[in-house]
């Protein structure tokens, strides 16, 4: 069912190839022992105008099989996402960009992933 509602959320944002791609084994918590092997990594952010934050569930995708395996939130300061020149054609685009280039920031901050490369 998840696999289902994913490629729902995929059709609806006009955006399948938006994701990060990795090499090597990705810790998505600092201090985890749960790690997943060179993962590609799907954004599904949401936005709430309230407290100005993004909150991004990381879906996590086996590269063989596509099927997503995990998922995991983030949540960004209104601030944060604003501080990224995002690109793409149209706002959401560049939106989109802009979160993924935070998920990118904190998958890199984790020290745990030091070796592992991202790419957007």
């Amino acid at each position: 069912m998840k696999h289902l509602l994913f490629i729902a959320f995929l059709a609806f944002s006009g955006s399948a190839a938006a994701q990060i791609t990795s090499s090597g084994r990705v810790h998505f918590e600092t201090g985890s022992l749960q790690s997943f092997s060179s993962p590609t990594i799907y954004a599904n952010p949401t936005y709430n105008p309230i407290l100005e934050q993004v909150r991004c569930k990381m879906l996590v995708s086996d590269p063989a099989t596509t099927d997503i395996i995990a998922e995991f939130v983030v949540v960004f300061s209104k601030t944060t996402v604003d501080a990224k020149t995002g690109t793409g054609t149209g706002d959401t685009a560049k939106f989109l960009n802009a979160v993924y280039q935070c998920v990118k920031d904190h998958l890199e901050a984790i020290t745990d992933n030091s070796t592992v490369t991202f790419t957007l």
